[in-house]
């Protein structure tokens, strides 16, 4: 690729609009993530066929795409299994180019970190040429979330256990609070301003995080991705594009 950084989607298309009609695939779906400026597409499960197409059409337009495939989550859980799974999974994408990475988890906790690092030992060997990605957790996740005391120990521990090619994870600061209600101005337009300025709420320890993370990986010679906020969603507000420009920063 021309540019030295992946730029990403973290939900791709879902099955219910990746198909005209008619059953074909809908093809500028993914162009127009191409034209957004993506140059690493996320795609979502769609079913086996269906993601070999997206696959393919990932290849025509000159980029790579992470699979977000079912079994390999259901393989972090199901140790009897893990290898068939696996096994399946690699076989059906095996000659399809475009694919970099295999998603495997999002989020997990400390205790999953040993049969997470089976599956990527796994894949490492079924299909050497493509990447296990993993997303940890932000720093304001909670011990019992962590299943570490800190989250430093859980960066650490992650990366001794599984041994990744990258560590990535997520941390969206720009919360949104309900208006308020207590004053209210007879002027409409102060009275907008007023409810927007207590809707900006920014979490703190973005910096950090970053930090955590980058000594870490910096420690083991290994890139590391951050997910940050840009779609409204939950507790999470509309960004500004100065937020965004924030972001990219």
């Amino acid at each position: 690729m021309n540019t030295p950084y992946y730029i990403t989607n973290w939900c791709g298309v879902p099955a219910a609009h990746i198909r005209h009609e008619d059953g074909t695939l809908a093809t500028e779906r993914l162009q127009e993530m191409v034209e957004a400026g993506l140059t690493f597409l996320g795609l979502d499960d769609c079913g086996v066929q269906t993601n070999r197409e997206m696959l393919s059409v990932c290849h025509e337009l000159g980029v790579k795409a992470i699979l977000f495939e079912h079994r390999a989550t259901a393989a972090v859980y199901d140790a009897p299994n893990r290898e068939a799974l696996l096994h399946a999974m690699v076989n059906d994408y095996r000659d399809c180019p475009a694919l970099h990475s295999y998603h495997i988890i999002d989020e997990p906790t400390s205790t999953q970190f040993a049969a997470i690092a089976e599956v990527v030992r796994i894949l490492r060997r079924l299909d050497p040429d493509r990447e296990s990605y993993v997303n940890l957790f932000p720093n304001y996740a909670s011990s019992a979330q962590l299943g570490n005391d800190t989250y430093a120990e859980h960066v650490e521990q992650y990366l001794d256990t599984v041994q990744p090619p990258i560590l990535s994870y997520d941390h969206y600061h720009f919360m949104q609070e309900k208006a308020h209600t207590e004053l209210v101005l007879t002027n409409e337009r102060e009275n907008a301003i007023l409810h927007d300025a207590y809707r900006q709420v920014n979490r703190p320890g973005f910096f950090d995080n970053l930090e955590i993370v980058r000594t870490a990986c910096q420690a083991r010679g290994i890139p590391f991705m951050l997910i940050v906020l840009v779609t409204e969603h939950g507790p999470y507000r509309n960004l500004t594009e100065a937020e965004i420009r924030y972001e990219v920063y």
